[in-house]
C-alpha cells in the first residue's frame, strides 16, 4: 500500500467517493477506505451503542467472523452493536491481504511469518499486490519484491495460485498459512506432505509445515477432493 502510494500519489485512507462516484457516496464522511481492500467504520459518536455501516455495491466480509455479505443495489446499510472494544471493518471480496504478525516494533514485526488472507468473490476469484524490501534503504535498485498475486477455484477442482512479477532480494519471511474465504461455498482439501488443512465455517487454512518462502514461490495448486 504504502509503495502505490509512493508510486502513485494516491492517499492510504480514501473517502467512499474513491471508488463510488454516486451523491450518496458523496455525503459519506465516517468511513474510510484503507486501500481499496479494507473499509473502516469508526465509532464517532461517544456513546454510541450501534450504527448503521453502508456497504457499497459489491461484495463483502466481515473482518472478525468473515461472515459473508452481498450488495446488490447501489449500497446496503447493515446495523452492528458498537462495545468499546468493536469497530466495524469489511474486506472487498476478490482481494488478497498480506499479514503478519504484530509486534512492539516494525524490527521484530519484519521477521514473523506472513500469513496471505485470499477473500474469494462468488466467481472464486482473487488478486492482489504484494511489495518486500528490505525496509531500511532508500534507494533499494533491485533489492525488492514486487508481485501481482492471482488466485482462481478452477472447475471446482482446485485453488490455483499465481505470482506474477519481480523477484530481486533474499528477504527473511516466510508464507506460514493461507486463509481462503469462499463465498459461502465448501470444498474439501486433498491432503499433502508439505501442508495441514483445517476446515472453518468461513472456508479453510492451509498451514506449511516448514514454511514457504517468498523468493522460492512458484505457482501454487490446492487439490480438491
Amino acid at each position: 500500500l504504502m509503495h502505490i502510494a509512493h508510486e502513485k500519489g494516491w492517499p492510504l485512507r480514501r473517502a467512499d467517493f474513491f471508488y463510488d462516484n454516486s451523491s450518496e457516496a458523496l455525503g459519506i464522511n465516517d468511513q474510510i477506505f484503507i486501500g481499496k481492500e479494507l473499509l473502516i467504520s469508526p465509532v464517532l459518536v461517544a456513546a454510541t451503542e450501534e450504527m448503521n455501516v453502508r456497504l457499497p455495491a459489491g461484495e463483502w466480509y466481515e473482518w472478525e467472523s468473515f461472515n459473508f455479505i452481498k450488495s446488490t443495489m447501489n449500497s446496503i446499510k447493515v446495523v452492528y452493536k458498537t462495545p468499546l472494544d468493536y469497530i466495524p471493518v469489511h474486506i472487498r471480496a476478490g482481494s488478497i491481504l498480506i499479514m503478519q504478525e504484530s509486534k512492539l516494533t516494525t524490527f521484530e514485526t519484519r521477521r514473523t511469518n506472513l500469513k496471505i488472507l485470499i477473500a474469494l468473490d462468488s466467481d472464486g476469484g482473487a488478486a492482489g499486490d504484494f511489495y518486500w524490501d528490505d525496509g531500511v534503504s532508500l534507494n533499494v535498485g533491485q533489492d525488492f519484491i514486487n508481485l501481482i498475486v492471482e488466485v482462481q477455484v478452477v472447475d471446482n477442482k482446485s485453488l490455483q495460485i499465481k505470482f506474477k512479477g519481480t523477484i530481486g532480494c533474499e528477504c527473511p519471511p516466510f508464507v506460514s498459512k493461507f486463509i481462503v474465504l469462499t463465498a459461502g461455498k465448501k470444498y474439501k482439501v486433498k491432503g499433502d506432505s508439505s501442508f495441514d488443512v483445517t476446515a472453518k465455517n468461513f472456508g479453510f487454512e492451509v498451514f506449511f509445515k516448514n514454511g514457504l518462502k517468498v523468493n522460492k514461490l512458484q505457482n501454487y495448486n490446492v487439490e480438491f477432493e
